[in-house]
C-alpha cells in the first residue's frame, strides 16, 4: 500500500508479524489493511525439489526450505534447464502446512479487520455513544424539559428521547431531540424509514 485509502497520506508503516501476510497501518489515521507478502515468508530459501508423481510422471518446483511454500505449484519448471538443480524430494506435508498456517493467519487477520471496521463504522459509534455519560445527561436534560411526557402522544410518560436530526449527532442541541414513549418513537422510525 502507498498511499492511504482512506486519508490520501504516504506515511504508511508495514508490519510483519504475520509469516505470510503484510499489515499495513496509515500512521495519520491509523486505517489498517493486510495483502499477501511478496515473500513466501520472513527467511524465504527457495530451493529446486523433484516431485514423483502417483502416475510416475515428476515435476520440478521450486520450494521454501523454511516455510514450505511453493510458488510455481501450477507451473512446474523445466527438467531440461532445471534438473541438474535439484536439491530434494518435494515435500507435500510442509507444503500442506504452509498452506495451513497462511490459511489460518488470513482467518486471524479477516476477523481482526472485520472488527476494526465494525468498531469504525457509524452505527458502531452511535449505538457506543448512546450508553455514554455524555448522551445520558442530555436525554434526561431533555424529558425534564418536556416535563417527562411524550411529545408526539401527550398522554405517556417519555422514556426515550428521539433525534428530530442527525446533522449534529454527537453533538446535538436540546432543539434536535423529542421526549417520547416507546411506542411512539417506534412509530416515528417506521415513518422515517418510508420517506427515505
Amino acid at each position: 500500500m502507498q498511499e492511504c485509502p482512506k486519508c490520501s497520506s504516504k506515511t504508511i508503516v508495514t508490519e510483519r508479524h504475520y509469516n505470510h501476510w503484510n499489515v499495513y497501518e496509515c500512521v495519520n489515521c491509523k486505517y489498517w489493511t493486510y495483502w499477501h507478502s511478496d515473500e513466501c515468508c520472513k527467511k524465504p530459501h527457495e530451493i529446486v525439489t523433484i516431485d514423483h508423481k502417483p502416475s510416475g510422471h515428476i515435476a520440478l518446483y521450486y520450494q521454501c526450505i523454511n516455510c514450505g511454500s511453493s510458488p510455481n505449484r501450477n507451473k512446474p519448471l523445466s527438467a531440461k534447464k532445471f534438473g541438474e538443480q535439484i536439491r530434494l524430494e518435494f515435500s507435500n506435508s510442509r507444503f500442506s502446512k504452509f498452506k495451513e498456517i497462511k490459511e489460518r493467519e488470513r482467518q486471524e487477520l479477516a476477523e481482526a479487520k472485520a472488527g476494526y471496521n465494525l468498531r469504525n463504522s457509524k452505527r458502531y459509534k452511535y449505538h457506543k455513544y448512546l450508553t455514554s455519560d455524555k448522551w445520558k445527561e442530555l436525554r434526561e436534560k431533555v424529558k425534564k424539559r418536556d416535563n417527562y411526557l411524550c411529545q408526539e402522544c401527550k398522554t405517556k410518560k417519555a422514556e426515550e428521547v428521539h433525534h428530530l436530526t442527525y446533522e449534529n449527532v454527537f453533538n446535538e442541541k436540546m432543539s434536535d431531540l423529542i421526549s417520547v414513549c416507546s411506542e411512539c418513537h417506534k412509530k416515528l422510525h417506521k415513518s422515517e424509514q418510508k420517506t427515505v
